[in-house]
Order: structure tokens, then sequence, then C-alpha cells
């Protein structure tokens, strides 16, 4: 079991607070009362964790339930699915769960402006860092799984260049060693994501090119995205919310337009960063929405299609840090479509939902044709060992947190959205807001908008899947008692 220390965790008294609405503190003392973590149908049972939950703990832990309970949210987002196997394997690797509160800490921090929120990310961002490099100097194949998900979270939160380029390595290195040794992981699917998302050569440190040819490509593939947009927006209207998150992205893609295309890795990280956070966020929010329908999935495709058309336009960290994370949603959110057109080829308002996503259709097949392509071309060993990302980890704990360099929480002022190619880890940074939603007016719904967003398994393409135990959990199949160590 790899426990962190009472030495190692700052003091409770001392780490910041978050309070949760009243509602939530309600269920929380309820959990606290019979040690069973439930919010609708997932499940989770304190009493087998391996250390005991303070408040905090459990007020993250609820927000982690919450938004991980529909089976829209496991499906048409980039991360409920991995807090859920993350969950379920952290009862043996607390730095796991640590990695999950501070994310959950991030997203609320993001969505809420709550200093205490982000005071909680940095406190478990770092207790997750001092045990993910405990775990490192102990690698096997009984922590390897736990390595890999907490190395994905962390590296979803970093807020600096030389940060997420460090974790990404440590997770190149963990899926060559998984996948060089046949260890069979409990989580092939994450294995399997992060192997295709991440380059053999990772990072490349190479420029991106100069030539006439590259800032044509640059400049026609974000007039298409911005066209796109503006396509869109007249059938959005009167759905505010959908309007602002479509306008926000038109935005971003025009200010992409007006500065020179990014070159280095960090200035190619830099003008991704705040695309970046809204793929996590701008989901959620929008799933969350009471009146969210097959519209609201439209506004999602638009978004993660954005994502996988960086790719080419930062080619040094397009695909790990944009492109890569949005395929799988996106091809969710089309698969929908599909299969109610293919059962109401007659429906008019089908028909057109079906022409609005030529968009995404499209960059999904250029995304498809790059990946055949890489298949020919991948490099036959990897770049990073295992000693390398020890010292890279070592790199990050010691590294001064502050609130003032990261841009998740930066003043958001429109003098500072400006300049898309300011480093995302000053005060200066680029940073744009996920629109305030509190004083939104009531939306209107046209006859044409108002199905609703309620998916049967069939849908989803689950109706021959059955892996949940009693709670809600999946299953992975544990490796057989005895098998032989792959690591030492």
């Amino acid at each position: 079991m790899d426990a962190t220390s009472a030495d190692d965790v700052p003091s409770r008294a001392t780490s910041p607070g978050y309070v949760a609405s009243p509602e939530a503190e309600d269920i929380i003392n309820d959990w606290q009362r019979t040690g069973i973590a439930r919010v609708g149908n997932l499940t989770l049972d304190l009493n087998e964790q391996a250390f005991d939950f303070s408040a905090n703990d459990m007020r993250l832990l609820y927000h982690i339930l919450k938004a991980g309970q529909s089976s829209e949210s496991q499906h048409f987002t980039i991360w409920t699915g991995t807090f859920s196997q993350g969950l379920a394997a952290s009862q043996s690797h607390p730095f796991l769960m640590h990695a999950g509160f501070a994310f959950t800490a991030f997203s609320l921090a993001f969505e809420t402006g709550s200093v205490d929120a982000k005071g909680l990310a940095y406190h478990y961002g770092g207790v997750a860092l001092r045990g993910l490099h405990q775990a490192i100097n102990t690698f096997s194949k009984e922590n390897a799984d736990a390595v890999l998900l907490a190395s994905r979270l962390l590296s979803w939160q970093a807020n600096d260049w030389q940060s997420w380029a460090s974790l990404t390595s440590g997770i190149r290195t963990v899926v060559n060693a998984i996948l060089d040794s046949g260890h069979e992981s409990t989580i092939p699917h994450v294995v399997e994501q992060e192997d295709k998302n991440i380059p053999l050569n990772f990072p490349d440190t190479s420029h991106a090119p100069t030539s006439d040819d590259f800032y044509n490509h640059y400049v026609s593939i974000l007039q298409q995205c911005k066209s796109a947009c503006d396509s869109l927006l007249p059938y959005l209207a009167g759905r505010g919310q959908d309007i602002r998150f479509i306008e926000q992205l038109k935005d971003y893609v025009r200010r992409l337009l007006g500065v020179r295309p990014a070159q280095t890795p960090e200035e190619q990280f830099n003008h991704l960063y705040a695309l970046r956070k809204w793929l996590f966020h701008v989901p959620v929010l929008t799933l969350r929405h009471p009146h969210k329908d097959l519209t609201s999935l439209i506004v999602l495709a638009y978004y993660y299609t954005v994502g996988l058309q960086m790719e080419t336009l930062f080619p040094s960290v397009g695909r790990a840090f944009c492109s890569g994370i949005s395929e799988k949603p996106l091809q969710e959110i089309l698969n929908v479509f599909d299969r109610r057109l293919a059962n109401d080829p007659s429906d008019e308002n089908l028909q057109m939902q079906s022409t609005l996503l030529a968009f995404p259709r499209q960059a999904m097949a250029a995304s498809e044709a790059r990946r055949l392509d890489r298949q020919n071309l991948e490099l036959s060993e990897s770049s990073q060992n295992f000693e390398g990302f020890r010292e890279q980890l070592y790199s990050i704990e010691n590294q001064e947190i502050s609130a003032q360099r990261s841009p998740a929480f930066a003043a958001t002022t429109r003098s500072r959205q400006r300049d898309a190619s300011r480093a995302s880890s000053t005060s200066g940074s680029m940073y744009l807001d996920v629109p305030t939603l509190a004083s939104e007016p009531p939306v209107e719904y046209s006859a044409s908008m108002s199905m609703p967003l309620s998916l049967e398994p069939e849908e989803l393409g689950l109706g021959e899947m059955s892996m949940e135990l009693p709670g809600g959990w999946v299953h992975f199949p544990l490796l057989a008692a005895g098998a032989t160590e792959l690591w030492t």
C-alpha cells in the first residue's frame, strides 16, 4: 500500500477549507454517519479506503460523484470516467485519491471563483505529487495503474509548460513499461488512449514551421472554425448559455488569427491553455443545465472539434495537449446522432442537426487519416526512462506554487484577453472566462429545440454491456495472486 505519512501531509487545521451547499452538507453528514458515500447510482464504501476522510475530502468526493453519476457525463466529458476508475483504484493508493481531489478543487475554483477551492487545489496537488514520487521510487505492477491515473490527473491541472511536459513524459514512460512488459493493466483503454495521444518522441522540442504553406494552412483551419461558429449561432437563437459559449469559442479563434503562429513548444502550450480548460469544464456546465438537449451536444461537438483541429496548427503539443482528449467524446456525440437518425431518418430536426455536424465529421475524418499516417511513421523506441521521470517530479515538487502564476485563477479583464501569445504562467497571462450563468435570462425553447437529452443505454452503444457492480462502480479484473514482478 502506498500510504502517505502524516509528516508528508499538511495539517488539516491549517489547510484551506471549502464549504459546500446546504444540500450537499446534509448528504455529507449522512455519509459520515453511515460510512457509505452515495450520489445517484454511484456508491463508495468509505470504510474500505486507505485513509480517513476529512470534511474537505468528503466535500470534494461529493462533487466527484455528482459529476460522474449520469451516462451523459461519462460519455460526453473528458474526465469523469477517469475519476470513477481512479476512485476504485485509490483504496490502496491514497496519492491517486489526492490527485482526484486536486482536480475537483481546480474545477470548482474555475467554475465558482472560490479562493478556498483554489487553495485546496494547491494543497491536494502538492500532497499527490509527493505520493506519486514515492510510488515511482517503488514502481511495480501493483501500483502501475495508479501511477498512470495520478499522472494523468495531475497533468490535466498543470498550468505551465515545464510541469505539463514532465508529467506527460512520465505518462509516456509508464505506458511504455506496461506495453513492453505484457502487463495486463486494469485500465487498458486508458493505456491505449495515452499510447495513441502521446508521441513516442515526446517532448518534441522543435519549432513550428515558418513557411508560407504552414501559415496559409494555419489561417485556413482557423477561418473554417470561425465560419462554422458563425453558421451555428442562428440555430441557437434564444439559448443564452449556448450562444455565449459559442461566441466565446469564436472570439478565441479570432484572437488566434490575430497573432503569429506559436513557434516554440512553450508558446504553443500557452496559446492552447485556455481552450484546454474549456474542454474540461464547459461540457460539465452544459450537461448540468436543466434544459440540456441534443442541441447542447452540438455545442459541445464544436468545442471538441476546435480542439481536434489544433493538432496540425500546434505540431509540438497539439495532439498530446488538446486534440487527443477531444476525439473520444466527439465520436460519442456523433454516434448518438447517427443512431437517432438511423432510427428515424425522416425526422426533419435530426436532418438539420446532422447538417450542423458536417464540420465535426470532416474534422474527425481528417484526424483518422492523420492517425493512419502516424502508424507508418512511429519511432521504435521511447525517449524517456524512470530515472528521468523521478528527476522531473522532483523539479515540479520544488517549484514555488503561487496563485498569481496560475492563469486558472487570474483576474478576468478585457485587457488580458487581447494578446494570445503571452505565457500562461505569468501575471499577464491570457485568460478566457467561462460565461457567468447566474444572471442569464430565461431560455425560450422552440418546438424544434425541445428534444430532451435523456439517452437510453442502447443509444450510447451500451446495450450489451454489463460491467457494473452494485453501487455503480465498474469492475476491473485484478492481477492473479502470485503473479511475477514486472518491475523491480
